[in-house]
């Protein structure tokens, strides 16, 4: 739902030894989790290694971790990238508190948000390598070193810079001798890539969200014969957009 409590087990009493447990809160799509502590109350640590409790974003523990917990100070809210967080809660055999209550609530994304990307059933990539590299503001070649989940359903892949095409108006040193770039995926696998591949990635910049490849980018992987074709194609006019007649 849009709003609730969650509360550790047994409260207000004490939460039981040697548990863990695991709640995953979903709010509406196009809204951010946001997290307010009402009670925290658990045995203290300076890294928490006894007793914990652990925020992540989106569904599961594989996540982006947002936060971890404990102590008797109350946390600061969390506010999450997406609409869905992930709390587990860990507990050894020893002393023990109250656990914590937390108010959830789904708040709408700011207006200065890129409109929302519909993701395709599945992965087509269209036209040819010419097509997309005129209608791409962003044309590079890399090696994909990690993907992470977030923000919200899509993934950030950085990517170590093979060869640098067309900028999108980005500062990239050209040859770019291994810089790194994170680019936007709003669609997971949409297109399809593998940590450690080397791609040519045709895609857009974008004001507010930077270098993203939406679901319909021109991607394929690297092939070194590609540094030819693509650097006389930087040399080409694009043709200009035909004129529909009057």
């Amino acid at each position: 739902g849009e709003s609730g409590y969650v509360a550790s087990e047994g409260f207000p009493n004490l939460y039981p030894p040697n548990k863990k447990c695991i709640w995953t809160i979903t709010v509406p799509e196009g809204q951010t989790v946001s997290l307010s502590f009402r009670v925290f109350d658990m045995e203290l640590h300076p890294s928490c290694r006894y007793d914990a409790l652990e925020v992540f974003a989106g569904s599961g523990t594989s996540g982006q971790r947002l936060g971890r917990f404990c102590g008797t100070f109350r946390p600061a809210p969390v506010v999450a990238p997406g609409n869905q967080v992930t709390l587990r809660m860990t507990t050894d055999e020893g002393t023990g508190g109250r656990g914590f209550l937390l108010w959830y609530s789904g708040r709408a994304t700011s207006g200065t948000a890129a409109p929302s990307i519909t993701c395709p059933k599945q992965y087509k990539r269209s036209g040819t390598l010419q097509s997309n590299f005129c209608s791409s503001s962003l044309v590079v070649t890399g090696t994909v070193k990690t993907m992470v989940r977030g923000p919200g359903e899509g993934l950030t892949v950085t990517v170590s810079l093979l060869g640098v095409y067309k900028t999108g108006g980005l500062d990239l040193p050209s040859p770019p001798s291994g810089t790194s770039l994170k680019l936007y995926v709003p669609c997971r696998q949409m297109p399809p890539m593998k940590k450690g591949a080397s791609y040519l990635l045709m895609g857009q910049v974008e004001e507010n969200r930077g270098p993203i490849l939406p679901p319909e980018s021109f991607v394929v992987l690297y092939r070194s014969n590609q540094d030819q074709i693509l650097n006389n194609l930087s040399k080409r006019k694009c043709p200009s957009q035909p004129r529909t007649a009057a």
